[in-house]
């Protein structure tokens, strides 16, 4: 039983270390196949997004001072969900590739930046 609980804390090691706590900054960009009733959103989504890690779980927080919590949704990869007027934003951080997506369920707009 000692030798089964060691081997499942190395192995979970590993993912833990990639989730550390620490503050990204995201400059997002409109994708370019996006509807041109997108180009609407782009102000709001343009502004600088920052996440702070904690204990395995964020905080997004927008430049207009909207926040999200975040929480693992699959390994190396956080998840939030901001709803507004019938409008839902899926938010997905990959702290591997330290980009965060962000897609809205009405118009299938897409926004997405690389960590600064």
């Amino acid at each position: 039983m000692r030798k089964i609980l060691c081997l499942l804390t190395l192995l979970s090691a590993p993912a833990l270390a990639q989730m550390a706590d620490g503050t990204y900054t995201f400059n997002l960009l409109p994708d370019p196949g996006n509807l041109t009733d997108c180009i609407n959103l782009e102000p709001s989504f343009q502004r600088p997004f920052t996440l702070v890690m904690a204990g395995g779980s964020g905080t997004l927080t927008s430049d207009g001072g909207i926040s999200i919590q975040m929480t693992p949704s699959a390994p190396n990869r956080i998840h939030g969900v901001f709803e507004i007027a019938f409008q839902r934003f899926d938010y997905t951080v990959d702290l591997t590739t330290r980009t965060l997506t962000t897609v809205g369920n009405n118009l299938g707009c897409k926004f997405s930046g690389t960590a600064g």
